[in-house]
């Protein structure tokens, strides 16, 4: 194996499907427990945005590969979803040794047609959801002596 995440819990927002999913089941195929985090597809509203996947079918992917997983729902643009993520996922495994900052939106649109409440949106998902996700795993990996943000 290239590495070994024996013993280490890693965090994927934007899990369920696409880049995500493919980050979550390769960390788990080298030994981390992981915790997928994606809004309810329910919570969708519609219109350009895609619709989720459910995050159970990629925990039971992980679960059946001999890892422990957790599915989160949680819109990670929202600082008290994000909080409440990471207790979740600290009171289920302990502790958070990475976090991949995944979940992201695209508008695919000319530059000039593009409204400026669509560009609001690409940065909450994309930046402002990594900083806050970020911070909210900050202060575990911190106590426990460090961990890893990679940012998608």
């Amino acid at each position: 194996m290239l590495f070994d995440l024996t013993g280490r819990v890693a965090v994927v927002t934007g899990g369920s499907q696409g880049i995500g999913r493919g980050i979550a089941l390769t960390l788990a195929e080298h030994g981390a427990d992981v915790a997928i985090v994606a809004r309810a597809p329910e919570a969708v509203a519609g219109g350009t945005e895609r619709i989720h996947r459910p995050v159970d079918p990629v925990v039971q992917e992980i679960e059946a590969m001999g890892r422990r997983s957790l599915g989160v729902l949680a819109d990670v643009r929202d600082s008290e979803q994000v909080q409440g993520m990471a207790a979740q996922v600290t009171g289920a495994f302990g502790r958070v040794d990475i976090l991949v900052n995944n979940a992201g939106i695209t508008v695919r649109k000319e530059p000039e047609a593009l409204a400026a409440n669509e560009w609001d949106r690409v940065l909450d998902v994309t930046l402002r959801a990594a900083f806050l996700a970020s911070g909210a795993v900050y202060p575990p990996m911190k106590a426990q002596g460090g961990g890893k943000l990679i940012h998608i």
